[in-house]
């Protein structure tokens, strides 16, 4: 196979099918080689053409809030539970 630079969106998609197929290649091997090469070349593309930026606060904590599986309110109502200060939604929202 031979390995070059991802220029557009066909070739990153011929380079990912090529990923899955030698995904379990053995390091140090020519095709071990191949994939570390061929990651690099992905992972340039995908930062140059999907780039994720930093989230801000809320949107932090609002998708750590999904992750726990909780909504708003619970937090909230731990907060207030756990504190000596009482944190009402609205200031919550609004922090």
């Amino acid at each position: 196979m031979q390995i070059k630079m991802i220029k557009s969106e066909k070739e990153y998609q011929q380079a990912l099918e090529m990923l899955d197929v030698i995904f379990d290649a053995k390091a140090g091997s020519e095709q071990g080689k191949e994939l570390e090469s061929l990651v690099l070349l992905i992972d340039k593309y995908e930062k140059e053409n999907f780039p994720i930026g930093m989230p801000n606060a809320d949107e932090a904590i609002k998708f750590r809030i999904e992750q726990m599986n909780n909504r708003e309110d619970d937090i909230v109502f731990k907060m207030r539970t756990k504190s000596p200060f009482a944190v009402t939604k609205r200031e919550f929202e609004y922090a």
